[in-house]
């Protein structure tokens, strides 16, 4: 869902610059082109978010064994709290008087769990952040770029692989098979 957020956001701001297939659609909130195939609520998908976001969706223990000691890690997942999530991106001056070690957070977040100014905790992420000074948003579109490129390139390897192993299979059932 975040990738999804961060993707219709790339798409909004390059929208602004240049004519897209669906640049006429945006912030328009319009959806009657799109009419739901079941019946629904806002309130029963709420009510659904508040119940994921708060007794979790599944809990899976992993045990692990270092020398005498069994460590257990218990992970949670549930819904996300998107609440708290700014519509409006800050200018870099806002962004540095407002969190003024945020950048220090983040970095110190890959070297493990880090507490924020908040009391939140910052994990480690591979993702980047576009600086400031991209105004069109063509880091971040770089950035997408190369994970799609990755991702195909992991289904092509994935792909010849199957290939390449269903010929194996095929080679090996014609060497013994009768004539």
């Amino acid at each position: 869902m975040y990738l999804s957020r961060v993707a219709a956001e790339w798409y909004r701001q390059r929208s602004l610059t240049e004519h897209m297939s669906f640049t006429h659609l945006i912030d328009k909130g319009d959806v009657t082109a799109w009419p739901a195939r079941e019946e629904w609520s806002p309130r029963a998908v709420f009510d659904r978010y508040v119940e994921s976001f708060t007794k979790g969706e599944f809990n899976v223990s992993r045990q692990t064994r270092t020398g005498d000691y069994i460590e257990t890690r218990t992970y949670v997942y549930g819904g996300v709290d998107w609440t708290q999530v700014s519509l409006q991106q800050p200018s870099p001056d806002q962004l540095q008087s407002r969190w003024p070690d945020l950048s220090a957070t983040v970095g110190d977040s890959f070297a493990g769990p880090t507490p924020g100014r908040d009391g939140q905790i910052w994990l480690s992420s591979a993702s980047s952040v576009p600086s400031p000074a991209d105004e069109n948003g063509s880091q971040l579109g770089t950035y997408l770029a190369i994970a799609v490129i990755a991702i195909g390139a992991a289904f092509g390897a994935r792909s010849w692989w199957r290939v390449r192993r269903a010929n194996r299979n095929w080679s090996a059932a014609r060497a013994h098979s009768p004539r």
